[in-house]
């Protein structure tokens, strides 16, 4: 193998490894919605203003202002039971708002622990128990906890309207804020044909004596854990410009409000499998933002840039998703909803990818086959270039000798070792790219697969073998142990030649700097690339082994 071409593979892997390193760091019947309880809950109150001494959130206040009356009395929070097809929860007089969802349709994943990352806990002290590679999970799906809330609604500083009033209606629900203060809400929600969309007309009556500035519409929920991009913790989320924005560090909502000036086609909290947002009808006359309530809540905001007159009164008009993220489900409603399923620069062929996967995992009826199946037929659409490759390959290696003896010969002229060499390859019918070329070709479709594995929320809690969750970490370390000997086997069929020291050392290391990765990646991907390493070593053993195969013309 000619030293250009190594040092191609070794770019080629060294920007992978890149590119992992900076995505993993830097980077039904329309359903008849009832009331099944409603709950006084004991001891709880509502915060209220008191009347007339208190302006309306983000009103001017007057010079004048009248005279304080009495505090408008606390009201019970009632909750209203709602189930439908596909999710359940609750509407809370508290704000007027959903919260509780789960989805009836998807079990949660069970907590996965490598043994890897229980042994560094254990050594540090961290560890109290014995190691359990897979807990909990089953319940259904949540999508916002007990302290989440969609719809919420207010003015100025982000603290929600408190003590609603609910009724049901035809159609669906209705939430009536009491307009302490000067600002009455009203918050309609209507079912649709689809169990996952909502109407949803938010109304403000400005009752006060002074305009009200920065209306506002949003989503929070409390957040935990670190957010990131193999993190799959729920957080604030918005499409921006076409570009799917999230508060992955809490830290920068809390110094001050998360702007975004471009256009927002949607926005609210999710994780990377599922999702509750808002969808606006005109995406004029405002901006989102992602901010803190100051109650470990974070929500993602729609901010209204036009000011609401006194005696005024406006509506603005609301669909609202709550479901997976599945393009299945999310094309057909338009808004650039497909989009919250972030396959990023690789998505023109992670789709056609993903839709193969599905095929066939209704032919296999097992996802962790289905990714098989899917490893062989890339490995079939390739094989005429990768055979090329091992060609290309050990035709370099038959003329080292050659290839040695003209730069022994031609060492003090550059120019005629050149020419001497292409001449060469010529008379052996050698292309000096041959065996990099077909890695080129690949690199799209790996980077495609690995989005795939990392965002289908397909295989999201599905079973292979003994592992539960093919979107976890392997915890048993069997797979990436397995591809990290793999990676070693191929290194070993692969011809080093008058490789410099250095490009050697970079090249053995690589299949323990990727090894290391595996351990991290989610199974389904690491399944990927045990069978695809497996495949390239068959390939390249036959190729290797017949070496009467691959005849080397003499030179002339």
């Amino acid at each position: 193998m000619q030293d250009n071409e190594r040092r191609t593979i070794l770019a080629i892997g060294l920007s992978l490894m890149v590119y992992m390193i900076w995505t993993a760091w830097f980077m039904p019947p329309p359903p008849t919605a009832g009331v099944l309880s409603i709950d006084d809950v004991p001891g709880a109150e509502v915060e209220v203003q008191t009347e007339g001494t208190a302006p309306a959130p983000g009103t001017v206040p007057a010079k004048d202002p009248p005279a304080p009356v009495k505090t408008a009395p606390p009201v019970p929070d009632r909750r209203l039971m709602i189930e439908t097809s596909t999710w359940d929860g609750l509407l809370s007089s508290r704000e007027g708002a959903f919260s509780e969802i789960s989805l009836n349709q998807a079990k949660a994943q069970p907590k996965t622990t490598p043994v890897w990352s229980w042994a560094f806990d254990k050594f540090s002290g961290e560890a109290d128990a014995g190691w359990t590679p897979y807990q909990g999970g089953g319940e259904p799906q949540g999508v916002l906890t007990k302290r989440g809330a969609l719809v919420m609604a207010g003015a100025g500083g982000f603290q929600p309207e408190l003590g609603y009033t609910l009724a049901q209606t035809d159609t669906g629900y209705e939430a009536t804020s009491r307009g302490i203060g000067g600002l009455k809400i009203t918050k309609t929600y209507r079912r649709t044909e689809d169990p996952r969309v909502m109407e949803i007309d938010v109304r403000f009556d400005n009752l006060s004596q002074q305009p009200i500035q920065d209306l506002w519409v949003g989503v929070a929920d409390e957040v935990s854990g670190e957010g990131g991009r193999y993190a799959n913790v729920s957080r604030p989320l918005a499409l921006v410009d076409e570009s799917v924005e999230h508060l992955d560090d809490t830290e920068d909502a809390d110094k001050g409000v998360v702007r975004f000036t471009d256009v927002a086609d949607w926005f609210g909290v999710g994780d990377k499998y599922f999702m509750g947002v808002l969808i606006p009808e005109s995406t004029d006359g405002g901006e989102v933002v992602f901010a803190a309530l100051g109650d470990k809540r974070y929500g993602a905001f729609r901010v209204e840039s036009q000011p609401l007159d006194t005696g005024a009164s406006r509506t603005l008009h609301y669909q609202s998703y709550i479901g997976p993220k599945d393009l299945d489900m999310l094309g057909p409603l338009g808004h650039n909803l497909s989009m919250a399923v972030e396959f990023g620069w690789f998505g023109v062929f992670a789709k056609p990818l993903l839709w193969l996967l599905k095929t066939f995992h209704k032919a296999a009826g097992n996802w962790g086959v289905a990714i098989i199946m899917l490893t062989v037929l890339i490995k079939i659409v390739f094989f005429p270039l990768m055979q090329k490759q091992f060609v290309s390959s050990k035709r370099m290696q038959a003329i080292q000798p050659e290839l040695k003896a003209l730069k022994e010969k031609y060492k003090d002229n550059k120019e005629l070792q050149t020419q001497a060499t292409m001449k060469l390859f010529k008379e052996h019918q050698v292309n000096p790219m041959g065996g990099c070329l077909p890695m080129i070709v690949q690199m799209p479709v790996w980077f495609a697969l690995y989005n795939v594995m990392l965002y289908s929320v397909e295989l999201y809690n599905t079973e292979f073998l003994y592992l539960q969750d093919l979107t976890e970490a392997d915890p048993y370390c069997v797979l990436p142990v397995l591809v990290t000997v793999l990676m070693l086997l191929q290194q070993r069929l692969m011809p080093m030649g008058s490789m410099d020291p250095t490009q050697q050392k970079m090249m053995r290391m690589m299949p323990l700097m990727f090894g290391i990765f595996m351990f991290s990646f989610p199974s389904g991907l690491v399944l990927y690339f045990s069978i695809n390493n497996t495949l390239t070593i068959l390939q390249q053993w036959i190729i290797y082994r017949k070496k009467d195969d691959i005849p080397v013309p003499a030179s002339t």
